[in-house]
């Protein structure tokens, strides 16, 4: 009850009574009482507790709203976390876990850019599909196009090494500095405006 700056929501409540009675020129006075015993009308009360415990009732204790915003919080975390895991999109197998991220500080193009890396949708990849055309091919290997494709092509590993990536989506797309990295190498294959 002495810190004034507590975050419990009952002592909160006992400063918020003291404050109305000492601003109505009340005097209060806090006297700690170590028992009930020889107090008239207290007996009753501890019979009475006694006699509850022997009903073996399930207790309900008081809940704080902390304790009770960290129970939701972590209860709707995992299950979203649940419903992520058995998801199938790309952007799952990039980042299996909802945690937060590493802040990535780029230009809003560039973080287009690697967000549409991200999900595996870019425009080089996925423009036929609204052109009602065919997938498009990667004229080295001949394979489908796609983002994955990017960063294993045999014809683009000179420029995966000098941009240091790894040839991994989950690691290269991961941190700032990767992406700067894959930012880079988008532009060293000339393919950073079809993306």
């Amino acid at each position: 009850i002495s810190n004034i700056f507590t975050d419990n929501p009952i002592v909160q409540r006992i400063h918020d009574i003291y404050r109305t009675i000492v601003s109505n020129d009340a005097q209060v006075t806090l006297i700690w009482i170590p028992s009930h015993i020889g107090i008239e009308g207290n007996e009753l009360a501890d019979k009475a507790a006694r006699d509850a415990h022997t009903l073996h009732l399930t207790p309900v204790g008081l809940q704080l709203q902390g304790d009770v915003k960290n129970y939701f919080k972590h209860t709707i975390h995992n299950k979203w976390q649940n419903i992520w895991s058995l998801s199938h999109c790309k952007l799952q197998a990039l980042q299996p876990s909802i945690t937060c991220t590493e802040r990535i500080t780029l230009n809003r193009q560039d973080l287009v850019k690697i967000r549409r890396l991200r999900i595996g949708h870019t425009n080089m990849t996925h423009s036929y599909l609204l052109e009602a055309g065919e997938h498009p091919q990667c004229e080295v290997c001949n394979v489908p196009l796609t983002v994955l494709h990017l960063w294993d092509c045999p014809q683009f590993a000179e420029q995966r090494i000098r941009s240091n990536l790894k040839g991994d989506l989950k690691v290269d797309l991961k941190t700032h500095h990767n992406c700067v990295n894959a930012i880079k190498y988008l532009k060293d294959i000339s393919v950073y405006n079809s993306i």
